[in-house]
């Protein structure tokens, strides 16, 4: 079956991505639940991104690496991977406002907030949110990777998201 299926799709015929479904579409339809459990919408998505991954890189499945139902296993695996940090990322812009908007009578004290961290992390939160520097510039001053700052600040913010919801502030 993996056969007639890669020879499908290699032909770009349709037949190629019914079969594949046919096959393995509870199999990727698994994966894709694993990672991003109860958003229909999101796992159809996630499903036609595979589809569609498969679909063009065909071409780079070696049948003497790997046999074919693990290889878009991995495709599945990784699509829902970033599916599921793209809702992530949607979340995180849109949670903490939304949030703030419903405190109304609340006015948010920033450093009583910002003491909650670590100095450093303080430190590098203010530098980037507050003076407006560049992730790059702070990792300069501090000698170290861009990569280090935004993991910093991502975790500051999940810190103050954290204490925010909770009200320790």
């Amino acid at each position: 079956m993996d056969k007639q299926i890669l020879q499908a799709i290699r032909q770009k015929q349709e037949q190629g991505v019914t079969l594949l479904l046919e096959h393995y579409g509870g199999l990727l339809n698994a994966i894709v639940r694993k990672y991003i459990a109860g958003r229909p919408q999101e796992i159809e998505e996630c499903m036609a991104d595979i589809v569609v991954a498969i679909w063009y890189h065909i071409d780079d499945f070696d049948a003497t690496k790997n046999d074919f139902k693990n290889w878009i296993a991995v495709i599945a695996k990784f699509k829902a991977i970033d599916r599921l940090r793209k809702i992530e990322r949607q979340q995180t812009t849109v949670e903490l406002p939304e949030q703030l908007a419903t405190t109304q009578d609340m006015e948010l004290d920033w450093h009583t907030l910002l003491r909650q961290l670590p100095q450093k992390e303080q430190e590098i939160f203010q530098k980037y949110y507050f003076e407006g520097l560049a992730a790059k510039e702070i990792a300069q001053h501090y000698q170290t990777k861009t990569s280090w700052v935004h993991n910093k600040l991502s975790r500051s913010r999940q810190k103050l998201r954290t204490l925010f919801l909770r009200d320790e502030v």
